[in-house]
């Protein structure tokens, strides 16, 4: 992962609407208030219609076919993979690792523009669907 992430070009994840992009390029290149202002008219559009600068599908995209090379199409085979240990792995003391030593988990943090807050899934899920273990261990 540490590798993909090395090798990719951040900006590739900004897949909002041109008036997104522009006020996004001005954050990084003239971030004073006269060049932000005139780009905050701009966008507000996209962002009280989606309630965020971007949808989000270019990381969906770029996070389902990473994992999809690796063979992993569900949560649940997501589950499975994560279980699987290298052989040889050790802890620092040189004890060898294993499932009955490490419990891997995963969490996919993001922040919700329309709260202010950090989201943590699949711990919070339950605050954004009705059936969160449905969606997050279906087959």
């Amino acid at each position: 992962m540490v590798k993909e992430l090395a090798n990719l070009d951040l900006w590739t994840f900004v897949d909002g609407d041109q008036d997104v992009r522009n006020f996004v390029q001005t954050l990084v290149r003239n971030p004073g208030f006269f060049g932000i202002g005139f780009r905050d008219l701009q966008f507000i559009d996209s962002l009280l219609a989606q309630l965020g600068l971007n949808p989000g599908e270019a990381f969906y995209d770029w996070l389902s076919g990473l994992l999809a090379r690796e063979g992993v199409g569900t949560t649940r085979g997501l589950r499975e993979r994560m279980a699987q240990f290298p052989p040889g792995l050790r802890a620092r003391e040189g004890d060898e690792l294993g499932p009955d030593r490490v419990d891997p988990y995963l969490a996919l943090v993001t922040a919700d523009v329309s709260t202010q807050t950090k989201v943590e899934f699949p711990k919070m899920a339950s605050l954004y669907w009705r059936d969160p273990v449905q969606r997050y261990t279906s087959a």
